[in-house]
């Protein structure tokens, strides 16, 4: 039986290795993003056109998320609207989205404003045609009236000088028609007035016909797809990037969004949300910063857990053993912590919050070293399947943002893996300003109190004459 279990170690080995290997990788291979979280706010306050009010700002907000549910890079976003300014910048503060998109207060006025300034010249040709029919019409209002005051006076005289001639004064009769003859050349003025009234008339129905017509076809245009103006037109959307929530999925929904918006015809603004220092380079320092932790907690607790292990064949002696464990492991983590914010800071030249970074690893790796510690102490050399499994179960979701995993391990084991917690923590600090005592330095106090009690309790761990 020996014999044969000496063939089968090695098989059941790599199958076991292999297995693990799978389960550490396959997050990363069956990752697709999804629920993306994305606010939209429009400011836009509308505005009045010769159609009827219109408000372009929900056109566009509209046009976006059906763009971005569409597409075949951002096909699993999850829209927020919001409805003011001060509920989006709570939520942007509590770090819930990694973009958000406002359309500002005049969008639609600008638009419009754009829209109708080629209509001046038209309004212009309107008001010239609407000036020349009024003065046709002042000016054959005043012909016709010198023409009938005209006409009144020859009527007259010509009454007066045959009243005359039937009373035999001939010198009367004479005099009364010069005076009619003089009228009637004024009235004859006044009828050449009234032609050339009426041609300026014409004139002025003919200019107002035109310039109705011209303004009406430019009205009808600066009404229908206010949307396809050019940028330098338009009051620009703002796109506001929270690097900080997660530099690489922030720089991913960047490049898909702009190119959205841009073939939208919107010209756009970024702002950038606890932006990423230049010097921290793609955002990936919080992962390498948590894999020096975890080495180095596992390989310190591995050598404290083997050297300085209690002697289990007896109950004496166990409690100082567990107190000199627990001293080395909480001094070698503090000598840890500012290891690594010394290498990164000085020797690789990355400019770290120093004191932050040195205190949160430590305490990670604090509580790594006892979780180690304990199960070794408990289960000998099988306990190395603590700080194994932790890394197979907690490599993807510490690497990987929570839209990106799969459903198992969102479910499963994002709430409680201690990498997650390390990695977070570490983001918080590098890239939102928080401090080394952070939420996530308080799950990982939770995660040290639970070494401390498994360390603890092998005082009363049964003898084993073996050991």
């Amino acid at each position: 039986m020996k014999k044969m279990k000496k063939w089968f170690i090695p098989i059941i080995a790599s199958v076991t290795a292999l297995c693990l290997g799978m389960l550490l990788v396959y997050p990363m291979l069956k990752m697709a993003p999804h629920d993306i979280p994305i606010a939209v706010l429009s400011l836009d306050e509308g505005a009045n056109t010769a159609a009827g009010s219109l408000n372009a700002g929900n056109m566009v907000v509209e046009k976006i998320m059906d763009a971005g549910s569409s597409s075949g890079e951002v096909s699993k976003v999850e829209w927020t609207r919001f409805t003011n300014e001060a509920d989006l910048q709570k939520a942007l503060d509590n770090n819930d989205f990694y973009v958000a998109i406002i359309v500002p207060r005049d969008f639609t006025a600008s638009l419009v404003a754009a829209k109708t300034g080629g209509l001046l010249d038209k309004v212009g040709e309107l008001v010239g045609g609407i000036s020349k029919l009024n003065e046709g019409a002042t000016a054959l209002s005043g012909g016709l009236s010198s023409v009938k005051a005209g006409s009144d006076k020859v009527s007259s005289f010509i009454d007066t000088a045959v009243a005359a001639l039937k009373n035999g004064d001939v010198k009367a009769a004479t005099q009364a028609i010069g005076a009619a003859k003089v009228t009637s050349s004024a009235t004859n003025d006044g009828l050449s007035k009234l032609e050339t009234a009426s041609g300026t008339l014409a004139g002025g129905v003919s200019k107002l016909a035109e310039g109705a017509k011209s303004f009406s076809d430019g009205a009808s245009k600066s009404n229908t797809n206010l949307l396809t103006l050019s940028a330098d037109t338009k009051s620009a959307v703002k796109l506001i990037i929270n690097q900080g929530k997660n530099p690489t999925v922030a720089s991913s929904l960047e490049t898909t969004l702009i190119k959205m918006v841009g073939s939208s015809g919107l010209s756009y603004d970024i702002e950038y949300l606890n932006a990423i220092p230049s010097d921290m380079g793609t955002g990936m320092l919080q992962v390498i910063l948590m894999i020096l932790t975890y080495i180095s907690a596992y390989a310190t607790a591995a050598v404290i857990a083997s050297k300085l292990k209690p002697d289990f064949s007896i109950r004496k002696g166990r409690i100082k053993s567990i107190s000199i464990q627990l001293l080395y492991s909480a001094g070698l983590a503090l000598g840890i912590g500012f290891s690594v914010a010394f290498i990164v800071h000085t020797v690789v030249g990355i400019g770290i919050p120093f004191i932050d970074i040195a205190l949160f690893v430590a305490i990670a790796s604090f509580a790594f070293q006892l979780l180690v510690i304990s199960a070794i102490d408990w289960l000998g050399i099988a306990g190395m399947i603590v700080p194994v499994g932790l890394l197979v179960f907690g490599m993807g979701v510490a690497d990987l943002p929570y839209e990106f995993l799969p459903n198992a391990w969102q479910n499963l084991l994002y709430p409680w893996t201690p990498l997650r917690f390390i990695t977070e923590g570490l983001r918080g600090i590098l890239y939102l300003g928080e401090g080394f005592w952070n939420s996530s330095s308080q799950a990982l106090a939770i995660v040290v109190l639970i070494g401390l009690v498994g360390l603890c309790t092998t005082i009363v761990k049964p003898i084993r004459k073996s050991e």
